[in-house]
Order: C-alpha cells, then sequence, then structure tokens
C-alpha cells in the first residue's frame, strides 16, 4: 500500500438548469429574436440559435456551497468542453479562459459563498481557430461539455 495514496473525490454534477442569453451576435443568418432560453448542459445551441451562429452566449449557473465542507477542503470547478472559447468566472471573479475541448480545472474553495454565480461566456467567431478539434461551420456550438464541481474527500 503506497505512503501517500492519490486523493479520492466526490464529483456534483451542474447540469441544469442554466440560463443562457446572446450577449453578442456576429452571425450571418438574418437577425431573429433571440430571448433567453433555460438549458441543461452539455448543450448544442444549434436547436435555439441556428448551426451557423456566431457570437457570444452567456451560459448562467446558481449554486448553492457544498454543505460539511472541512476548513482547507480543496473544491474545483471542471468545465470539459466547449465551442469555440470561453471566459469562466464565479462571483463575478474571472477564473481563466479555455479553448475548445480541452477540460479545465480551476481551484474555487476560497471563492464559494453560500450563494454562488457561475458564468461561462462562450465565443464562437465566424473564423475557425487553429486548435486541437477544430470546428466547421456546422458543428455543435456552445457549452457542449459537462460541468462539475470536484471536492477532495
Amino acid at each position: 500500500m503506497p505512503d501517500n495514496p492519490p486523493p479520492r473525490f466526490h464529483r456534483i454534477r451542474l447540469h441544469g438548469p442554466w440560463q443562457a442569453q446572446v450577449v453578442g451576435d456576429n452571425s450571418p443568418d438574418e437577425q431573429q429574436q433571440r430571448q433567453e432560453m433555460v438549458l441543461k448542459i452539455p448543450c448544442d445551441w444549434g436547436d435555439w440559435l441556428g448551426t451557423r451562429f456566431y457570437g457570444r452566449v452567456l451560459f448562467v449557473r446558481v449554486f448553492g456551497k457544498p454543505t460539511a465542507l472541512a476548513e482547507g477542503q480543496r473544491v474545483w470547478i471542471n468545465v470539459l468542453a466547449v465551442e469555440q472559447s470561453a471566459e469562466i468566472r464565479l462571483n463575478e471573479t474571472l477564473l481563466g479562459r479555455m479553448v475548445g475541448r480541452q477540460p479545465t480545472r480551476f481551484r474555487i474553495d476560497h471563492l464559494l459563498r453560500r450563494g454562488n454565480r457561475l458564468e461561462v461566456e462562450v465565443t464562437r467567431s465566424a473564423k475557425p481557430q487553429k486548435q486541437p478539434g477544430a470546428f466547421s461551420p456546422f458543428s455543435p456550438g456552445g457549452l457542449i461539455g459537462s460541468v462539475f464541481l470536484e471536492i477532495e474527500e
């Protein structure tokens, strides 16, 4: 048995409900009324915005602080994939940026409050970027991977 076993984690999936709202539209398609939507994550925004939508969509998920966290217990937020890039914020603090299908993880235990607001602002430009898993104009768009909390046990 190893002296230092690898840490174990408890996961809390943040699949839904998420509020989604267009905050910037550069789509070549006719401008259409794009109202706020309630979605489950992961999702492709194609059914809502069309497969040729280019712009920015803000995804928001409110969640409570996990109960029974011990002093010093570490908590991370994991975002598995977006199409094409995103900025991630928790309680108005920028955690960082991510590109494409590169899973991203941020430590957040120091930022947690009783009530928390997670924002993932996804941007998809009309010009494909050079990145692993680069998209085509008809590939899925949005917050296309799971989002979850990970608590070290």
